[in-house]
């Protein structure tokens, strides 16, 4: 929804989502009312739509306000995560977990100075958030905007590695091919150099036999 000239939408956006949770929808209803009267029915009916926010989605819209640094820290490590390059991958994500635990006890004690309590379980909700927003752009682009509506859950590859994760790029794939491929012509030139040695060791075994008979033949013969 763009901005527009009698009610700067953007901004009472901003102000809406950042009201204490029990306040959402009588603002939201107040600023859909204003945008009718104004003219601007279509907007109007879509901030009427908008649905008040969970609890954890609550959380996570005040941290994008008061923690905008830590938000923005883990966005792009997410992003660069995401950017194909092997040998930035692992600190990439190491940066991502960090900004995560960080951002999940500043949610932690949001929840207990604002809400008076902040039980592990939705705890762990605002934390699934964070991820499944730091995993998909659009979802981050309403992290930074803290106007996140509900939960978010990680998907696909991201939900099992925890982080808003990096599937493996191209290059890092040729990479492990590479490291595959050098382990194999060593373990195959490791393997014919012993047979090289085994069947050395069984011509000489062989000719140290025929020498022995050779002899014990010459000594029974002088018998």
């Amino acid at each position: 929804m763009a901005s527009d000239r009698a009610v700067d939408l953007d901004a009472e956006l901003d102000r809406l989502y950042g009201l204490p949770l029990e306040e959402f929808t009588k603002a939201r209803n107040d600023l859909a009312a204003r945008l009718k009267k104004a003219g601007e029915t279509e907007a109007a009916a879509e901030v009427k739509a908008l649905a008040k926010p969970s609890v954890p989605a609550w959380a996570v819209n005040q941290l994008a306000r008061r923690r905008k640094r830590n938000v923005r820290a883990l966005l792009d490590a997410a992003e660069r995560s995401r950017s194909g390059k092997a040998k930035s991958l692992r600190e990439a994500l190491d940066e991502q977990r960090d900004a995560l635990q960080r951002l999940t006890e500043e949610a932690r004690e949001l929840l207990e100075d604002e809400r008076g309590s902040a039980p592990d379980a939705m705890v762990q909700r605002i934390a699934s958030t964070l991820r499944a927003a730091a995993s998909d752009p659009a979802a981050a682009k309403l992290l930074e905007q803290g106007r996140v509506n509900e939960d978010l859950e990680p998907a696909g590859f991201e939900a099992l590695a925890g982080l808003v994760g990096a599937k493996a790029s191209p290059a890092s794939k040729r990479d492990e091919s590479d490291a595959r491929r050098k382990r194999l012509e060593a373990a195959q030139k490791a393997v014919r150099e012993r047979k090289a040695e085994a069947a050395e060791l069984h011509d000489r075994a062989d000719r140290a036999l025929a020498d022995a008979e050779a002899e014990l033949r010459s000594l029974e013969d002088s018998d």
